[in-house]
């Protein structure tokens, strides 16, 4: 079951919801799919930090 975070009220992309929890019930843990999306970030804008801190 999905919970909602109260007090959040910034737009989540309906896209990007499915595909992380389509990612958890794969069995990827958050940690995964962070570092999952910090490379598609990198791959898709080369400004992007090469190097970004795994544990923020």
């Amino acid at each position: 079951m999905v919970e909602a975070v109260t007090g959040n009220n910034e737009q989540l992309d309906k896209d990007w919801v499915a595909i992380i929890l389509t990612a958890r019930q794969m069995g990827l843990s958050i940690a995964d799919i962070r570092k999952l999306l910090r490379d598609f970030q990198a791959q898709s804008d080369p400004e992007w930090p090469l190097h970004v801190n795994s544990e923020a």
